[in-house]
C-alpha cells in the first residue's frame, strides 16, 4: 500500500509484440512442413528407385527365362527331327528289302512258270502224240471192223474217252499257266 493508503500501482508490465512470437511459431511450423514434404520426397523418390530395381530385374529374369526356354525348344526340336529321322531311314530301309525281297521272289516266280510251262508244253505234246497213235489204231481197227455195230459203238466209246481226257488235259494245264501268270502280275 502506499502512504496515502491507497495501493500502489505496480509498473506495467513490459509490452511484448506478439508478432516475433507467432512469426517464430509459423516459421517453426513451415520448417516441420518443409522437412515432411523433403521427407515424403524421399521416401517416394526411393520407392520408386526401388520399384525401377524390381522392374528391372523381372525384366532380366523375364528374358533369362526366354532365352531357356527357346534353347529348350530349339533342343526339342533337334532331338525330334533326329528322331523322325531316324524313324524314316528304318522306313526307308524297310522299303528296300521288301522291294529286293519281292525282286527276287517274282525272279524265281518266273522261273519256275517258265519250268511248268515247258514241262506242262511237253507233257501235252508226249500226250498229244500218244493220244493221236492210239487214235490212229482206233481208225483203223474202226475202218477194219465196218461191219460190226458192236465194234463201232465201242470205238465210238473210247474216242470219246480219249478226247475228253486230251480236253481236260488242255484245260486243266492251261488253268495252271493262267494262275501261274496272274500270281507273278500281283506280285510284281
Amino acid at each position: 500500500m502506499t502512504d496515502d493508503g491507497g495501493y500502489q500501482k505496480l509498473a506495467d508490465p513490459p509490452i511484448i509484440d506478439p508478432t516475433a512470437n507467432v512469426l517464430e511459431h509459423v516459421r517453426s511450423a513451415i520448417q516441420r512442413v518443409d522437412d515432411l514434404r523433403n521427407a515424403e520426397a524421399k521416401r517416394l523418390d526411393d520407392a520408386v528407385a526401388h520399384l525401377k530395381e524390381v522392374v528391372q530385374l523381372q525384366a532380366a529374369h523375364v528374358a533369362e527365362v526366354v532365352a531357356i526356354q527357346g534353347a529348350h525348344q530349339r533342343e526339342l526340336a533337334s532331338a525330334e527331327q533326329k528322331r523322325l529321322d531316324a524313324i524314316s531311314a528304318v522306313g526307308a530301309a524297310d522299303i528296300n528289302a521288301t522291294r529286293e525281297r519281292t525282286s527276287a521272289t517274282a525272279t524265281a516266280l518266273q522261273t519256275q512258270i517258265t519250268t511248268v510251262a515247258d514241262t506242262a508244253r511237253q507233257q501235252m505234246q508226249s500226250t498229244a502224240t500218244l493220244l493221236q497213235d492210239r487214235i490212229g489204231a482206233v481208225e483203223r481197227q474202226q475202218y477194219e471192223n465196218r461191219g460190226a455195230r458192236v465194234q463201232e459203238v465201242e470205238s465210238r466209246d473210247q474216242t470219246n474217252w480219249v478226247i475228253g481226257i486230251i480236253a481236260a488235259s488242255v484245260v486243266g494245264v492251261l488253268g495252271l499257266l493262267i494262275g501261274a501268270i496272274g500270281i507273278a502280275v500281283a506280285l510284281m
